[in-house]
C-alpha cells in the first residue's frame, strides 16, 4: 500500500502525522523568503521535518486509510504495519527510501534516521496555487550634465560689455533725478510724464470728475438692451454704445429650459440568473478542485467545472480561502471514484468531508 496519498491529505488539514513504530511528520509555518545567492522569492509555505521519537500510534492515519479505502480499523491498521515493515526493509537494504511529494529518509554512518524534505510540495492552503518568483534587476543609466568651458577671451568679451553698459546707464539715471527733483520743486507733484523733459502739462478747464461715471451707467443700460434684442453672440463697441464689427465680442447665451426626463424604472428583460449561492451550506465528501482568495476567481474557476460538466459548487472555507468542489458526494466511496476520474483527466483535487 501507498500511504504517500493519505500522508499528504493529512499534512494539508494537520501539522503532525505519525507513523506508528516509524516516527513522526511535523510540519511548522514558514514565512515568505528570498534566496539572496539565485534571488527568487518563495511564498509561505509548511515546513516538514521528522522525529524519529514520536511512533505511537495516534490512530489519525489509520482512520484515514480505513475511511479512504472502506476497510475497517483492525484491517486499517494491519496495512499501515506491513507498509512501514516495507519501510524498514527498504532502509536496511538500500540504506534510504523515498516518499513521494514528502522527502527521502536515509541512515547516516552511526545508523540514526534521517529525513530531508521535498521542497517543491507545499501544504500550506492560504498559499495554494503560489510559486515562486525571479527578482530581475532593472539597470538605470545615469545621465551626467558637463559643465561647458568658457574660453578666457569671451569671459573678457562679456566683462568688457558690461562696463560700457554701466558708463552709458548710469549718467543716464543721474541726470533723470536731477530732472525729477527740479520738476518736484517748481510743481510740487510728480508723475511719469514729468520724466519728459519736453513735456508740458495742459490744463482742461471743462475737466468732469463724473463724466466717465455716467459714461459708464449709459454703456451699460444700452449694452443690456442690446443685448436682450439680439439672438446669439454680438460685437460691441463700447465708444460709441452700438454694434459694430471693430467691436469686443460678447456671450450673449440665454438660459435655455431643460426637457423633462421620464423617471420611469424599466424592468429588466432578461435579468441574470445566479448559478450557486456561495454560502450555501454542504454535506457529505466534496472533492476540492480549488481554495481561492478572491471572490471573481472562485467564480470563474466554478462556472468551467459547470461549463465542462461537473456538478459543481461551493463547498465552504478553509483559513479564509474559498473552496470549490467539482461535486459534494454522501459516500466516500462516490467521493473516491470521482477523485479517480479528475486524477485520471489531469486534474488536481482532493477529499474532505463537510459538514
Amino acid at each position: 500500500m501507498r500511504l504517500e496519498a493519505f500522508i499528504c491529505e493529512l499534512l494539508y488539514d494537520h501539522d503532525c502525522v505519525v507513523l506508528p513504530d516509524f516516527g513522526g511528520l511535523v510540519a511548522n509555518y514558514r514565512s515568505a523568503r528570498l534566496n539572496r545567492r539565485t534571488h527568487i522569492v518563495v511564498p509561505p509555505s509548511k515546513h516538514i521535518g521528522f522525529n524519529r521519537n514520536l511512533r505511537s500510534n495516534d490512530g489519525l492515519l489509520v482512520n484515514q486509510v480505513a475511511e479512504m479505502t472502506g476497510l475497517t480499523y483492525k484491517e486499517a491498521v494491519l496495512k499501515v504495519d506491513e507498509t512501514i515493515a516495507e519501510y524498514q526493509r527498504l532502509l536496511q537494504k538500500d540504506g534510504r527510501m523515498v516518499l513521494e511529494k514528502i522527502g527521502v529518509f536515509f541512515k547516516d554512518k552511526s545508523g540514526q534516521l534521517q529525513f530531508i524534505p521535498e521542497e517543491q510540495e507545499n501544504f500550506l492552503l492560504s498559499s495554494y496555487g503560489l510559486g515562486p518568483v525571479q527578482l530581475k534587476y532593472i539597470e538605470q543609466e545615469m545621465e551626467t550634465e558637463e559643465t561647458p568651458v568658457v574660453p578666457i577671451q569671451d569671459e573678457r568679451r562679456k566683462i568688457a560689455g558690461w562696463k560700457i553698459a554701466a558708463a552709458i546707464v548710469i549718467p543716464l539715471l543721474f541726470a533723470g533725478s536731477l530732472l525729477v527733483r527740479n520738476q518736484i520743486k517748481e510743481e510740487g507733484k510728480f508723475s511719469l510724464a514729468s520724466l519728459n523733459p519736453f513735456h508740458q502739462a495742459v490744463v482742461n478747464a471743462d475737466y468732469n470728475p463724473n463724466a466717465y461715471k455716467l459714461n459708464s451707467e449709459k454703456s451699460r443700460t444700452t449694452l443690456s438692451e442690446t443685448l436682450e434684442n439680439a439672438a446669439g453672440n454680438v460685437n460691441y463697441d463700447f465708444t460709441t454704445n452700438s454694434i459694430s464689427e471693430k467691436g469686443i465680442e460678447i456671450e450673449n447665451a440665454k438660459p435655455t429650459t431643460a426637457e423633462p426626463v421620464s423617471t420611469e424604472v424599466k424592468k429588466d428583460v432578461n435579468p441574470i440568473k445566479e448559478v450557486t449561492t456561495r454560502n450555501e451550506s454542504v454535506s457529505g465528501y466534496a472533492v476540492i478542485g480549488g481554495a481561492f482568495s478572491v471572490t471573481e476567481n472562485a467564480e470563474k474557476f466554478l462556472k468551467k467545472l459547470q461549463d465542462d460538466g461537473f456538478e459543481a459548487r461551493y463547498a465552504g472555507k478553509k483559513d479564509g480561502l474559498q473552496l470549490v468542489a467539482y461535486g459534494v458526494y454522501s459516500s466516500k466511496s462516490d467521493a473516491m471514484k470521482a477523485l479517480g476520474n479528475v486524477r485520471n483527466s489531469g486534474g488536481s483535487a482532493w477529499i474532505t468531508k463537510s459538514k
